[in-house]
């Protein structure tokens, strides 16, 4: 079964596809106005996608780097004349980056918390079937969320159990008051 992380970015790919196709009809009619205007549709979408992209895989961005560099190496290979060793350089640099593309798609990927599930463990917390949960937030971050009585604690930690204000700037501990994360700050003159 698919998640719906990976239903969206088929969508947002199909979407981008059919944008692409789209503004190449204009250009080639030399329409160039309506061109733009599915210019801007398309590299909005197309950013979109590769945020979704990089949340289902961390390496994505690094991926992508690495396939247009070996591409336009492979040009470079294609559109000009070289010595053999410059050709040797090449070949050898467009190897590593072969390897380095399968040393990251072999990497095991952080897992994804799929939003259903959060809102299934605030549902249950709501309903008194369970009393707290952990959310861990890379591998430092803690969120501890608990209920008690009819309000919710949610505590912001380090992985160590330190309070998150002793690695939080001033400027954030201002925003996280703001939004009445009143009780989060233990260093004192915070």
């Amino acid at each position: 079964m698919k998640y719906h992380l990976q239903l969206l970015i088929e969508a947002l790919q199909q979407e981008c596809d059919r944008l692409e196709a789209e503004m190449k009809v204009y250009i080639d009619h030399w329409e160039f106005s309506e061109a733009g205007v599915l210019k801007n549709a398309w590299l909005y979408t197309r950013d979109k996608l590769r945020i979704l992209r990089q949340l289902e895989n961390p390496h994505y961005e690094e991926i992508l780097h690495l396939k247009n560099n070996i591409r336009d190496l492979k040009q470079k290979l294609d559109n000009q004349v070289m010595s053999d060793p410059s050709i040797n350089k090449i070949l050898d640099r467009i190897g590593r980056n072969y390897r380095k593309i399968d040393q990251l798609e072999l990497q095991k990927k952080k897992p994804f918390i799929d939003g259903d599930v959060l809102l299934s463990f605030l549902d249950k917390l709501a309903n008194w079937e369970i009393h707290d949960f952990d959310l861990e937030i890379e591998e430092e971050y803690l969120i501890q969320v608990t209920r008690i009585e009819n309000s919710l604690k949610i505590d912001l930690r380090l992985q160590d159990q330190k309070p998150l204000d002793y690695s939080i700037s001033d400027q954030g501990i201002a925003v996280l008051k703001q939004m009445n994360f009143c009780y989060l700050f233990t260093q004192p003159g915070k």
